[in-house]
């Protein structure tokens, strides 16, 4: 039976997508689609379609995007499968925005790197990006789900893996694997161990970190600080701001260089996340490389439902919508067209 993979391909900037139905002697082109803000952006998806074929062949790519499906980014690409890997994060607008602000960065010839760390691998699409466009440079990845792990131990083709305990503190994980030629470290494991073992010199600092962190607040009140509790447990992947906060806190004692983050509008709701970002300026440079309004389209794992369709974190976020803080970032979410959006930002921090 001939396979058909949905291939999503970006131009340079992430400001057209064209979508195509891969089969296993050709692909078959959709449609281009300007100014994607999500992978499955049905509502102006179907508006790009030009004929009835390609109203079905979409609603295919859509099923096809829940299983096999390829992404090409300047001329880097991974074939993702997302029904054998359903809790790791397959590439998404985040994703190649991401690459977008690394491409800018690296056209300076001032930012030199040797090392990087990614913070929450997934699919590794970031990593693998960025190995591709900086050769000969050591990267450690490292991720909570095992899952993960189990992908990317398969996703770099010219890189064979064997778990080792070559030193003492890879004890502190569940398990470390070491690339042949020793330039990936893949690490299931706790990242606020590793950032601990860092800040402690048990591990050198990196000259770059990389990182996408969860930016929803637990607590929908804004004079609450169990933000600031570094052990309150967030229910869902997206809740909590605890990683994001760990990270800026730990900024200068971890990299030699850079910190590219993801945040959202969303993480501005409530004081902390600006206030440290506010601290970090005394020290250090601080640049929104890349921003983008997108739905705001994730899943509560406890209630089953989307989190647009909660009703008590929607009116929490729309009320504390706000223009542009000091720092130049919007707070909170508004509804545009009956969608719950938000702000997603790709931002520098660099040591001056």
């Amino acid at each position: 039976m001939n396979k058909v993979i949905t291939k999503f391909e970006f131009n340079n900037d992430a400001t057209l997508l064209t979508i195509y139905n891969c089969h296993d002697d050709y692909c078959e082109k959709l449609f281009d689609l300007k100014n994607p803000t999500l992978m499955t952006d049905i509502p102006n998806s179907l508006k790009a379609c030009s004929n009835k074929n390609n109203t079905l062949a979409l609603v295919l790519s859509v099923y096809n995007y829940s299983k096999t499906r390829k992404i090409l980014y300047d001329q880097v690409e991974i074939d993702f499968d997302q029904s054998k890997y359903p809790n790791v994060f397959g590439p998404n607008i985040d994703t190649i925005l991401f690459c977008y602000s690394f491409q800018k960065m690296i056209s300076f010839p001032m930012f030199p790197i040797t090392s990087f760390l990614e913070i929450g691998v997934g699919s590794g699409f970031i990593s693998k990006y960025i190995l591709e466009k900086k050769k000969n440079i050591n990267s450690t990845l490292i991720d909570i789900n095992p899952n993960s792990i189990e992908y990317n131990l398969t996703h770099f083709p010219n890189h064979h893996f064997q778990e080792t305990n070559k030193y003492s503190y890879f004890n502190n994980f569940n398990k470390v694997y070491k690339s042949h030629d020793d330039k990936i470290t893949l690490i299931h494991g706790d990242a606020l161990i590793l950032i601990d073992l860092i800040k402690t010199k048990q591990i050198s600092r990196y000259d770059l970190i990389v990182c996408n962190p969860p930016y929803i607040p637990i607590d929908m009140e804004e004079d609450i600080e169990s933000e600031l509790d570094f052990n309150v447990v967030p229910k869902n992947f997206f809740q909590g701001t605890y990683l994001l906060r760990y990270i800026l806190k730990n900024f200068e004692n971890i990299t030699n260089n850079c910190l590219l983050m993801g945040i959202s509008s969303t993480s501005f709701c409530i004081p902390f996340v600006k206030n440290d970002l506010e601290n970090l300026t005394i020290h250090n440079h601080i640049e929104i490389l890349v921003e983008r309004r997108v739905p705001l389209k994730v899943f509560d794992t406890e209630l089953k439902i989307w989190i647009h369709d909660d009703e008590n974190i929607k009116t929490f976020l729309t009320t504390h919508s706000k223009e542009k803080n000091n720092l130049g970032f919007e707070s909170g979410c508004i509804i545009m067209d009956n969608i719950l959006t938000h702000v997603v930002y790709v931002v520098k921090i660099q040591k001056k």
